[in-house]
């Protein structure tokens, strides 16, 4: 026979074993929650293919003509069915002829809360619908969309071209490419003013061209340049904290006369930068045959706008100012969406009748006269409650009871057995009487 040499440990506490117990139900507790949790960050991050698909219901250029090479702006509006099940979404693929320009942008709803997200690439458009937002709003979720692409199309001439986004498609009419005037001859340069939106960096490089004729700017003419701002930009500075605005100039020629070799001149003209509350102001002075151009960048400070505006006075010598002003379109996406939360059912409440209660009749009891027992004689009514000594000779008297008196009435039944008892001791009292004279003959 073999003998176990294992023992068991008896003086573990229970303590203890409750308190291993409640540490790993805690435990098993804190991964439910974080497997949930990763569950909700996968289902509000999903991506195509989708459980439910929304249905992108049209697609159009904002302008009715582009020139090929050049970039368009395009909407579309799409919905999804009541009720959908998640993840949810759509994905718009771009025909040829147009490349998207990579973006990436919330759909708001009318509160301004981000209810889903699109990324644009190259080739195509994906859009997430939040997840936790269809639960809240399952009923008639739709929006809109826009984006921006490149045309690539080429033409020869202004030609209507149709674009097949699948179940959508858009219409626009595409010019060629702009060839430029190599063969013109120059003749000089205006006041103007234009700005260019680099996506990547979120800036604007706005450059104010100096008016000067063919010959170029005289020598010594004092130049000055307000620039003013407009909203959701500012201007990036130098190390000394001032705007970064330069003077470039160029003084070498194209064949056709044109101004190139564009480089920074600053210090060469003496340039000085001023910034006030009306602008900063850019003064400098010409030298002879040269051509000028003021040049500033501005970081974009508010991505919500759809265009940057930029406005700026030039003075030559002593010559009136002339404003110029520009905007700038940036060139990203936009969305919106939204949707009807599940109504919530309205229980009118019942009207409970108002009853008017009944008047509660008072009961009365009626004075009543005792009603005689039939054989029966009422008694009369005992007198004085003295009783009078009963000789051999006395009598006893009975006063009736007047016609018309009653007796005295509390609640109750009328007093019968009082009647009773009233009339028993006066038949008693008639015998004693009687007896006494039997005695008193014999």
């Amino acid at each position: 026979m073999e003998f176990s040499t294992r023992t068991e440990r008896t003086d573990v506490p229970a303590i203890a074993i409750r308190a291993g117990g409640v540490l790993l139900g805690a435990l098993l507790a804190a991964g439910a929650l974080l497997a949930g949790a990763l569950t909700g960050a996968g289902a509000a991050t999903a991506a195509p293919p989708y459980a439910t698909e929304a249905e992108v219901t049209a697609i159009s250029f904002t302008d009715d003509a582009v020139q090929s090479g050049r970039s368009a702006r395009l909407s579309g509006e799409w919905a999804l069915p009541d009720d959908p099940a998640a993840p949810a979404g759509f994905t718009v693929e771009l025909p040829a002829g147009l490349q998207g320009l990579s973006d990436a942008f919330d759909l708001l709803d009318p509160d301004g809360v981000a209810m889903g997200a699109c990324t644009v690439t190259v080739s195509r458009i994906v859009c997430d619908i939040d997840a936790a937002y269809i639960a809240a709003h399952p009923l008639g979720l739709h929006g809109s969309f826009d984006f921006w692409a490149t045309v690539t199309t080429q033409v020869s001439a202004s030609t209507e071209t149709t674009y097949d986004f699948g179940d959508v498609e858009a219409t626009v009419t595409v010019t060629p490419p702009a060839t430029g005037c190599p063969d013109c001859t120059f003749t000089g340069r205006p006041n103007n003013k234009h700005g260019v939106y680099d996506r990547d960096s979120a800036t604007i490089e706005w450059t104010i061209a100096v008016r000067a004729p063919a010959t170029g700017m005289t020598a010594g003419q004092e130049v000055a340049v307000l620039e003013r701002l407009g909203a959701g930009q500012e201007w990036e500075r130098t190390a000394a904290g001032l705007p970064a605005l330069r003077v470039l100039g160029a003084v070498d020629r194209t064949a056709t006369g044109a101004p190139t070799g564009w480089r920074n001149v600053g210090t060469r003209v003496g340039a000085t930068v001023t910034e006030t509350s009306g602008g900063v102001s850019v003064t400098f002075t010409a030298e002879e045959g040269w051509f000028y151009a003021v040049v500033g960048r501005a970081t974009v400070t508010d991505r919500t706008l759809a265009t940057y505006a930029n406005e700026a006075e030039i003075t030559v010598a002593s010559e009136t100012s002339r404003t110029v002003t520009a905007t700038v379109v940036r060139q990203g996406g936009s969305g919106t969406g939204g949707g009807t939360p599940t109504p919530t059912p309205t229980v009118t409440p019942t009207s409970t009748p108002t009853v008017t209660p009944t008047p509660t009749a008072t009961a009365t009891t009626p004075v009543t006269s005792p009603t005689p027992t039939a054989g029966v004689t009422p008694g009369p009514t005992v007198g004085p409650t003295s009783s009078p000594t009963a000789g051999v000779d006395s009598k006893v008297t009975v006063r009736p009871t007047p016609a018309g008196e009653a007796l005295a009435v509390t609640g109750g039944e009328p007093p019968y057995g009082f009647l009773w008892a009233g009339s028993a001791l006066v038949a008693l009292g008639l015998g004693l009487v009687a007896r006494r004279r039997r005695t008193a003959r014999g």
